[in-house]
């Protein structure tokens, strides 16, 4: 076999093993591209999270309070995440992946390794069937290297590629959520009213709300980090 054939088994393998990523930041992107979406350098992905729990609590000021767009918004971002978060982990273990998955499933590798498993199964072997066995055994092993090597080369590229492509996605998307989120909250008599009250009054903004809440609590909590974090964005 060649090294061609051992990269398009393992491009076929990658493209299984990523593939609800793959069609997930190629329909993402694809819209952003049509719609001439804006992907911001700053990372909002970040500020997903308070978004979210903000517009929880706007929901209970306001039981009308937010458009199906700016829920179907919040639903795509919570997605993304968890997509995200969950492809990072189950992809962690490159070695793991290749013995446990990659292995057992390639076509061009389970004939010798056949053959390698028939020669270590003979009972009493002779000591031509010895000398077999281990120089079966020895190329196996060297075989295996080589196709680790390419695995854990393409598996890589093609990881770090569909992450940052989904991350590209998901900061449009938070984006955009932020800026309806307070697009909504102004035109909400009772939101816009409470705010008053706080008097935060004409700052209906993801910054200011940040500023007020992490001034009303202690610091170095890991809340008041995670809000810290999120407030870099936006100076």
């Amino acid at each position: 076999m060649d090294l061609t054939t051992i990269e398009d088994e393992v491009y076929n393998f990658n493209k299984d093993f990523f593939y609800e990523i793959s069609i997930t930041t190629e329909r993402c992107l694809n819209f952003i591209e049509q719609n001439h979406l804006h992907i911001p350098k700053e990372n909002y992905t970040i500020v997903g999270e308070f978004l979210h729990n903000t517009l929880k609590n706007f929901r209970i000021l306001d039981s009308t309070f937010m458009s199906p767009t700016l829920k179907k918004l919040d639903l795509d971002i919570r997605y993304l995440q968890s997509l995200y978060d969950e492809t990072l982990k189950k992809s962690q273990n490159i070695k793991n992946i290749f013995e446990s998955d990659f292995m057992v499933s390639s076509a061009s590798f389970a004939p010798f390794a056949r053959e390698v498993l028939k020669a270590q199964s003979v009972r009493n072997p002779t000591d031509e069937q010895r000398k077999t066995k281990r120089h079966l055994s020895q190329m196996m092993q060297e075989l295996k290297d080589v196709y680790y090597t390419s695995f854990q080369e393409i598996f890589k590229d093609d990881k770090k590629y569909f992450l940052e492509s989904l991350l590209l996605a998901l900061n449009s998307k938070t984006y955009y959520f932020d800026k309806l989120l307070w697009k909504e909250a102004s035109a909400s008599v009772v939101i816009t009213k409470h705010f008053q009250v706080l008097k935060i009054k004409n700052k209906l903004n993801t910054r200011d709300y940040l500023l007020y809440t992490t001034g009303l609590m202690r610091p170095y909590t890991k809340e008041y980090q995670y809000l810290q974090s999120c407030l870099r964005i936006y100076k």
